[in-house]
Parts: C-alpha cells; structure tokens; sequence
C-alpha cells in the first residue's frame, strides 16, 4: 500500500508505511482508518481471490494441478498475501 507522508511541507509516497509503536518498536501499516460520524472505519478491505484449476499434467494420477490465488484489495488491486493473513 502505497502513502503519502508529509515530511517537512513535502508530501513524499511511501511504499512500505511503518508506526512507531514505542522508542524502538516500529510495526507495519496495514489499514488505513478514517473517523465516520464518530465511528472509525478501515478504509480497505481484504479478501482471497481464488482462480480456478488448471489442468492436470498427466491423464491418469500422480500429475500436477495448479490455480492462481491472490490477495486482493476491495478496489480490486492485487497485494502481499500479508494484508490477507492480517484482517
């Protein structure tokens, strides 16, 4: 997820956003929250896409089957498999 930060009046995009939890604990950032009448909401949402299975590499047992499965963000956008395992 991709932020931009404002670092001396400049606003600079971030890729990788890190808080600082105490003096030497730094955590990554996952979410994005925003105050909704009073409630605080995550601005993204998460969720597993799971493609369907390819076909197998031999006709009669012991072959390979693959499918794609992805981390997507609810704007569609496909990122690290972390933010999937986080929410």
């Amino acid at each position: 997820m991709a932020v931009m930060v404002n670092v001396s009046g400049t606003f600079k995009s971030v890729q990788k956003p890190f808080v600082k939890i105490n003096t030497n604990d730094w955590k990554p950032l996952y979410n994005i929250f925003t105050n909704v009448g009073g409630i605080w909401k995550a601005v993204y949402s998460y969720s597993w896409y799971v493609g369907a299975w390819g076909g197998c590499s031999v006709n009669c047992g012991g072959g390979v089957q693959t499918r794609d499965v992805h981390c997507v963000r609810n704007d569609g956008r496909t990122v690290e498999d972390i933010y999937c395992l986080m929410s």
